[in-house]
C-alpha cells in the first residue's frame, strides 16, 4: 500500500464502487465501509470487499448513515 501509485488507488476505488453499485441497485448495503474492509488480492492486485455483515465503525461512517447507500459511499 505504501508504494501504491495514484493509478493503483484510482483502480481500487473504481473496483469498490463497481462492487457496491449492484448492491445498491437491489436496495442492499455493504455496511461497515472502511479501508480495513477492503483487501487486495495478492496475485492481481484487485480490491475485494470483506465484512459485509452491516454495522458501522465510529469515525468512518456516521451512525445515522449506517445501513444506507450514503453510508457505503
Amino acid at each position: 500500500m505504501l508504494s501504491a501509485t495514484p493509478a493503483d488507488k484510482s483502480k481500487w476505488r473504481a473496483q469498490v464502487v463497481l462492487a457496491v453499485e449492484p448492491l445498491h441497485t437491489h436496495e442492499l448495503t455493504w455496511g461497515d465501509a472502511k479501508p480495513a474492509n477492503v483487501v487486495l488480492r495478492q496475485a492481481t492486485p484487485d480490491a475485494v470487499l470483506i465484512d459485509c455483515n452491516g454495522g458501522y465503525t465510529k469515525g468512518w461512517v456516521a451512525p445515522q448513515l449506517a445501513g444506507t447507500t450514503k453510508g457505503d459511499l
